[in-house]
């Protein structure tokens, strides 16, 4: 007979964002793409196992990052990628309209998509649900309804700051702020681990490249 004690482990090894691809997201994998090659060449690195010190690690810092506290006028700030960066390009007078940001996104999140139902990885609230972690709390982000590896808000953020420094390198630290604010939102959200971030910042670096070429 299987101990107790095993099954649990197995549910939480084998545990999975969900079972299903979501309406909406079967449309954006189906996207024709014309900004990036259909299929680029990205590092493929999966998570830390659901069941590893890792992945416990991450969830309690996220408990811990900003002594607990939940910024919850920064999360929405940073919720939408084209918004947060715009103030600035205006302000600098870059000849960037939200439109063209908005189809680069567009674009990416299929890429973005096709990883997170690969690896399939749980939000960082259902580790801690195993784990029984009451406090717990995060804010609830529509845009945080899918599996959690890698951060899409973190490539998209870092895509978007190194697309507009090279238009406007002058002010490439105000959009490498920017973009770094975007991928932290989702930390202090505890929408993500500080891994899935970590890989949208890598991935956000390989797809610009691409992009370029």
């Amino acid at each position: 007979m299987i101990k107790l004690k095993q099954l649990i482990k197995e549910s939480l090894k084998n545990m999975v964002f969900s079972k299903t691809i979501k309406p909406r997201h079967k449309k954006r994998l189906s996207k024709k793409i014309t900004l990036f090659p259909q299929n680029p060449k990205l590092t493929m690195t999966p998570p830390p196992p659901n069941d590893s010190q890792k992945t416990k690690s991450e969830v309690h810092y996220l408990l811990a990052y900003n002594d607990g506290v939940i910024d919850n006028e920064m999360v929405q700030a940073y919720d939408d990628v084209v918004k947060s960066f715009m103030p600035v390009v205006e302000k600098n007078g870059v000849q960037v309209s939200a439109d063209e940001l908005q189809e680069i996104l567009n674009e990416t999140s299929k890429f973005t998509l096709q990883l997170k139902y690969k690896f399939n990885r749980p939000r960082p609230y259902q580790i801690a649900e195993h784990y029984e972690i009451e406090d717990f709390k995060r804010h609830n982000l529509d845009t945080a309804k899918s599996p959690s590896y890698p951060s899409g808000h973190a490539l998209q953020g870092r895509l978007i700051a190194l697309y507009l420094s090279d238009k406007d390198s002058e002010n490439k630290n105000e959009y490498m702020m920017i973009g770094h604010n975007i991928s932290e939102s989702r930390i202090m959200a505890r929408a993500h681990f500080p891994s899935d971030r970590k890989y949208g910042d890598m991935l956000g670096d390989e797809l610009y490249k691409v992009m370029k070429k």
